[in-house]
């Protein structure tokens, strides 16, 4: 009939009128009778960075991920504390796929309230050509206290804010976590995390889509934050407490079959004491019976005579 609709032919697979198909993981895509029309999944790839706060942006492929991330050449340290270094981490420990070396993992915020930058190092698996991907982060906000009961390390704001960095502020509203301070003498920061993008309006009306840390759980160490996120150190740490709990479970163990020991000679000492004073008994039972017999002999003599 006339009201028929035409289907639409992709790479070789028809699909009808209306139905929904996805020729790769970046976009998905309508048919609409005979034509068919896409939309992105990966949006941001479009957005380019600002070069003032992201130097020489360059979209680049990340393992594991469909989309490319916009990542910077070149990190932009004139906001950080002069005692900030970005470049912390060791590189991850691990095979690398070839000849490429593996990336890092995200350094620890550079500064420990307010909104910070977090950097790792990503590789091309292609070309093994490496740069640095930047977040933002925030620990906790600066000159603020939580009134709570108690006191633990992840803290949830009962309203909803928008994030502040340098001069933009984020699109949306968001109710954010943050690691407290309440615990004395130990430091607090982020044990779980993930990875979010986040709209930002920028001065001159720029529109800015930033990578953001995205806190999920808190813990405190003795240690501060940084000191503990060293892959090294950590495994250091529990290879020593490995042999210190292997050298006292030995330790234990000879001092248990020494007490085992003493207990067996305990009771064969005891054991011999028993029987010699068994054949004491025995022998001097046997004394009474002769000398009870010889006195009965020479009664007997006696009366004979």
């Amino acid at each position: 009939g006339t009201n028929q609709k035409n289907p639409c032919s992709v790479n070789g697979v028809t699909y009808q009128d209306g139905e929904t198909f996805a020729p790769d993981c970046s976009q998905v895509c309508t048919c609409q009778n005979g034509f068919y029309g896409c939309s992105s999944r990966c949006p941001h790839e479009l957005t380019k960075p600002s070069e003032d706060t992201c130097p020489e942006p360059k979209l680049m492929k990340v393992k594991d991920e469909c989309c490319r991330q916009w990542t910077c050449q070149k990190i932009d340290t004139t906001h950080a504390p002069p005692t900030t270094t970005l470049a912390y981490p060791p590189w991850r420990r691990g095979e690398a796929n070839g000849p490429c070396p593996q990336g890092s993992d995200w350094t620890p915020c550079s500064i420990t309230c307010g909104t910070g930058v977090s950097v790792r190092t990503i590789v091309d698996p292609v070309s093994c050509a490496t740069a640095q991907e930047q977040r933002l982060c925030l620990l906790r906000p600066c000159e603020e206290k939580f009134e709570r009961e108690t006191c633990t390390a992840t803290v949830k704001l009962k309203e909803k804010r928008r994030i502040l960095y340098q001069d933009c502020i984020s699109v949306k509203t968001y109710r954010l976590r943050f690691c407290d301070t309440c615990r004395k003498r130990k430091c607090c920061f982020p044990k779980r995390t993930r990875h979010r993008k986040i709209e930002f309006q920028c001065s001159q009306g720029k529109r800015e889509v930033f990578n953001f840390m995205w806190i999920k759980k808190c813990r405190c160490a003795k240690k501060c934050y940084g000191e503990v996120e060293n892959p090294g150190k950590r495994r250091k740490e529990r290879e020593r407490n490995k042999r210190r709990r292997q050298e006292s479970l030995k330790r234990r163990e000879r001092e248990r079959s020494k007490k085992r020991r003493e207990r067996a000679r305990n009771k064969k000492r005891r054991e011999r004491e028993r029987n010699k004073k068994k054949r004491e008994k025995a022998r001097d039972e046997k004394r009474r019976d002769k000398e009870r017999a010889d006195k009965r002999g020479r009664r007997c003599k006696n009366n004979t005579q």
